[in-house]
């Protein structure tokens, strides 16, 4: 039995011969290095096999290997005390990057492909901004040294409440980076956040446009193609691409993230966390918080690679206290006040600048400070009542009012405050003057207003004055008026073409047909964006009463509850819609139903259902020529014929869809999905050479800055090539394609693709022998693929799992499955499905019992159907199970005609696993092939050299037959039992006519009167003796040699 290659996976060794897993890096890593020769890395960076060498001086080291698309490339790891995390995942990525071009393309997809971000919402830049330290603030350089010596690390974390001074305290940091880090000092990356930021897509796009801005260049943009592609991936694939491109990027940047306790999507963190733990060393992250954010802290604190600032750290001393009170706010207080209001604010900085206010317009100042104390909201409270009830009746109704805004600007004010110059574009400049001046006004006085960009043209409120405005707007208005200013706000943002913010507005308003008509113009562009967290939120602050009398409202629906997988949600989406649409005029109405049907198709799809080939003809003869859906919905329907059995109308349509139909840059993820469906359809017709084309062609299309596209049609394009390779006996490049495809699709959460990618592989180990690894990894497919396998998938993993039984000789495990089958099977069938190896497990499981009529009868049915419906890879396996059946029957004339079709129709395209996998009996018919000098002799006796010979049982011993003895003795004449290397005792003779009569060891031990054990030793002896592997073989050689 072969073994199990060590696996490196998550920086954990597998599979290394010892208990448990081991982790990279560590002390045992090193130790095990020393010993081992190979081993298997697996990464989201990349995949390769690492080999240990040695040069001509005996100096040992490692290598990398990795093959893709028939090329090799190589990369030195170094020696053993090399072996890193960072190193592996350096290589890896260098591999990927470095990976070679593909042969030749033939046609490729029709149009170009051009990543780019201009199909998405624009971003607010006042996010980006790079806040500047307020002249005359109080430096404090101890804090600043720690947060630069923080920098060296991964991470840093300021998590303190509001008011503390966490974002001035970075912006002083970020200004001072030459003085603390003078040699390289990295990059200064900003990103504010706020509640908007909690859909996944928007975070990335601004997280990487921080970047972006700081690196002034292309980094992210690989990733920023997947958001915005029609189906974006998961969030791990996105900073996978990501954090390529920045480890590629020698100039280090720190990045921070601002209010990070507005975030509460779990998918956010989760990938955030992902990000820290394949961090690149030219990347910092520093998140400032009211709260740790939920992420591996603790773990990242015990290595050392957590700089963290808390509250205690962040009050002000008592000279800090002095010089803010006096210096900056020039209070000229004296040291007892200063102590005093040191003491009761606890050196809480926001307290601090609310009493100075305050004490502005106080005269007895002594007073004052003795008056107040307490806790934080008390001070607020007090503090903000005070230094609010100071400003004049204008200005407190300025910041009443426009204390709605998360941002603010002069015209934006105005037309809050229902300015009439804000209602005249010709006069807006007026209008915008007088709040301009105003938000000057209050940025001068420090009341808490923070610009957020460098012309002053755009603010906002601290957030925790910004709490206290508005709760003191809901005891001044009344509801009705605070929806007027919401109101207000909404029109401003429409009309500038912020749509997301005029959406809010809206909704806070609670104007909701305004909502929807907005909602409406914007919910195929979010969801093509990848913001359905957004649109869903925003779906469902509107009333149910909308939504049913809103077709397009209620496609937005179906639109997220199909992404969600909730199909009953969508279902019934879709049926509110049609009974509106129902009542539409017809021309109205007509232009609902076509998106319903395409709606209904890709459910219908999605869901396996029997309708789906029904709906998707509907859909396709309404939709016209060009419209957005068509490319979607022709990939439903080529499923739906693919699954149906029908190669012809699933090579015909898809065909000629790829060749007509230009491809916008946008449609990169259904044009690479369309091509490998073709290249599955084209394997089932035995196509092998254009299933390595049009995979390739998939991989080169979905490759970009020498990463690749975890899409849906690329790790298809991955399961078909490996599949390929397999079959095509390049069973190293198999293994390691299929488990980069295994490794993409775990990594990224597309469960499917990962089990049927380890089911795939089963087939690689049964070619080298190790038929227990691979049930194993059959076992395990089916018994973790329940929730997202077809039921034809779950067929084609029952049907291989036999197989498997069978070739370990257990047939009552084999005859179990089959009673079951035939209990459950669909009789009525008309034809092959795409995953028929239920129907050939049943022909094998006849040969093994020795009911050879039985198994030609259907092995008979199998060739019609096949030949009948175009399933070319099928038909050369029938044609093989035939030849063999034939050979046992005595009839090689038949037998030899059957296989020399086969071999006709499988040499133009590389076959030879179907043929070498049938052991002993097949390689005598290929060595009468090449005997007989047939046409196809030559590709005969490369298969013959390729069938594996029987392992000596002793070292040194002979095989019980060399191949070519087995190829002179393919004859009808029967052979002498004296040829054998040891004769069959009297007992294992009988054992041999009992297999023969297809009984099962249990019937056997019952027959004989002795143990189950004891007929398994029998067994076991008679296939040594035979030189075969299971039972089948075994009757098979036992006829040529006329014991039966």
């Amino acid at each position: 039995m072969a073994r199990t290659t060590p696996q490196v996976v998550d920086d954990r060794l597998t599979d290394h011969g010892g208990p448990g897993s081991i982790a990279v890096g560590s002390p045992d890593w090193f130790a095990w290095l020393e010993q081992a020769r190979l081993f298997m890395f697996r990464s989201t960076a990349g995949t390769f096999t690492a080999r240990q060498e040695r040069r001509a001086r005996g100096g040992a080291y490692w290598r990398a290997y990795r093959t893709l698309g028939g090329r090799q490339q190589r990369a030195y790891l170094g020696r053993s005390a090399d072996l890193t995390p960072a190193r592996l995942w350096a290589v890896a990525a260098r591999l990927s990057a470095g990976r070679p071009p593909q042969s030749p393309p033939s046609p490729p997809l029709p149009g170009e492909y051009t990543p780019a971000a201009a199909a998405a919402a624009p971003l607010l830049a006042t996010k980006l901004y790079l806040p500047h330290p307020r002249d005359g603030h109080v430096v404090r350089p101890q804090l600043l040294a720690r947060l630069a010596a923080g920098l060296r690390g991964p991470l840093t974390v300021i998590a303190a409440p509001a008011g503390f001074g966490k974002t001035t305290l970075l912006a002083d940091g970020l200004a001072h980076l030459r003085t603390f880090a003078p040699a390289n000092p990295p990059a200064p990356a900003w990103l504010s956040l706020d509640a908007g930021d909690n859909d996944p897509a928007v975070f990335l796009r601004y997280l990487i446009a921080a970047l972006q801005r700081a690196l002034a260049g292309t980094v992210g943009t690989l990733a920023l193609t997947l958001i915005e592609s029609p189906q974006p991936p998961a969030l791990a694939v996105v900073l996978t691409a990501l954090i390529n491109d920045l480890a590629a990027t020698p100039q280090p940047v720190a990045l921070v993230l601002d209010d990070y306790h507005v975030i509460d999507t779990p998918a956010i963190h989760t990938a955030l966390g992902f990000l820290l733990d394949h961090l690149p060393p030219t990347l910092h992250l520093v998140i400032a918080s009211r709260e740790d954010p939920p992420l591996p802290l603790a773990r990242l604190r015990g290595r050392g690679q957590l700089a963290e600032l808390r509250a205690a750290d962040l009050r002000f001393l008592p000279g800090e206290v002095a010089a803010f009170l006096n210096d900056v706010m020039q209070l000229n207080l004296g040291a007892d006040a200063v102590v005093a209001l040191g003491s009761r604010t606890e050196g809480w900085i926001t307290g601090l600048q609310l009493a100075a206010l305050a004490i502005q317009h106080h005269t007895d100042r002594d007073d004052f400070v003795g008056a107040f104390t307490g806790s934080n909201r008390f001070i607020v409270d007090y503090l903000a009542s005070e230094v609010l009830d100071q400003l004049p009746s204008e200005l407190q109704t300025f910041m009443r009012s426009t204390a709605i805004l998360n941002r603010l600007c002069g015209p934006l004010c105005d037309a809050v405050l229902g300015s009439t110059a804000a209602a005249t574009p010709d006069s807006g400049a007026r209008g915008a003057a007088h709040s301009q001046l105003v938000l000057e006004e209050l940025e001068r006085a420090n009341l808490f207003l923070i610009p957020l960009d460098e012309q002053r043209h755009w603010y906002r409120y601290h957030q925790l004055f910004a709490e206290v405005l508005r709760e003191w707007l809901a005891r001044s208005l009344a509801a009705p008026a605070i929806a007027v200013l919401h109101a207000r706000a909404s029109s401003w943002f429409e009309q500038h073409g912020l749509s997301g913010e005029a959406i809010q507005h809206a909704l806070a308003a609670q104007d909701f047909e305004r909502a929807a008509d907005l909602i409406e113009q914007n919910a195929t562009p979010m969801a093509l964006d990848g913001q359905y967290v957004t649109l869903g939120g925003w779906l469902a602050q509107l009333p149910a009463s909308l939504v049913d009398r809103r077709p397009y409202l209620a496609l937005a629906y179906t639109a997220v509850a199909s992404l969600n997988s909730d199909y009953a949600a969508a279902e019934a989406h879709l049926q509110r819609a049609a009974a509106v649409a129902q009542t539409w005029p017809s021309e109205q109405a007509a232009a609902v139903q076509r998106e319903l049907a395409a709606q209904r198709a890709l459910i219908a799809s999605m869901r396996g259902d029997e309708r789906s080939i029904e709906l998707g003809r509907l859909t396709l003869a309404q939709l016209p020529e060009r419209h957005t859906l068509r490319s979607v919905v022709v990939a439903a329907l080529g499923y739906a014929y693919f699954y149906a059995g029908n190669l012809a109308a699933a090579n015909q349509l898809l065909h000629e869809h790829l060749a007509e139909q230009p491809m916008q840059a946008s449609q990169i993820v259904i044009g690479t999905a369309l091509t490998a469906l073709l290249a599955m359809v084209r394997r089932a017709q035995g196509r092998l050479r254009e299933v390595q084309r049009l995979a390739e062609q998939v991989l080169q299309r979905s490759t970009f800055a020498g990463h690749i596209l975890p899409l849906s049609g690329t790790l298809l394009a991955y399961l078909l090539l490996g599949l390929t390779q397999c079959e095509q006996n390049d069973l190293d490049t198999a293994e390691q394609t299929l488990e980069l495809c295994a490794s993409l699709a775990g990594t990224h959460q597309v469960e499917l693709y990962a089990i049927l990618a380890q089911f795939y592989r089963a087939q690689v180990l049964c070619a080298r022998g190790d038929l227990a690894g691979a049930l194993r990894l059959v076992e395990q497919a089916a018994r973790t693929g329940a929730p997202y396998l077809s039921p034809l998938n779950q067929g084609e993993i029952a049907g291989y799992r036999a197989l498997l039984w069978l070739k370990q000789g257990d047939l009552a495990r084999a005859a179990g499955w089959a009673a079951g089958y035939q209990r459950t099977a669909d009789r009525a069938r008309p034809q092959f499905t795409a995953y028929d190896y239920d129907r050939f497990a049943l022909v094998r499981l006849s040969m093994a019992q020795g009911r050879l009529d039985a198994a030609a009868t259907a092995v008979a049915t199998l060739l019609h159907d096949a030949e009948a419906t175009g399933h070319g890879r099928y038909l050369i396996w029938a044609l093989v199970l035939q030849a063999l059946i034939l050979q046992a029957q005595g009839h090689t004339a038949l037998a030899l005609a059957a296989l020399v079709r086969a071999l006709a129709l499988a040499e133009p395209e590389g076959y030879v696993r179907v043929f070498v996998d049938e052991g002993a009996p097949m390689a005598a018919l290929l060595g009468l092939v090449v005997r007989q000098h047939a046409p196809v002799a030559g590709y005969a006796a490369r298969l013959l050299a390729a069938c594996p010979q029987p392992e000596a049982s002793q070292p040194g011993d002979q095989p019980a037959f060399s191949i070519a003895a087995r190829a002179g003795s393919a004859s009808h004449d029967p052979l002498s039992p004296q040829l054998l290397a040891e004769p069959l005792s009297a007992r294992e003779r009988e054992v041999l006519g009992l297999l023969a009569e297809g009984r099962d060891n249990a019937e056997i031990a019952r027959a004989l009167g002795v143990a189950v054990s004891t007929i398994k030793s029998h067994v076991n002896h008679i296939f040594g003796k035979l030189g075969v592997t299971n039972r089948l073989e075994a009757v098979l050689r036992a006829r040529q040699f006329n014991l039966l």
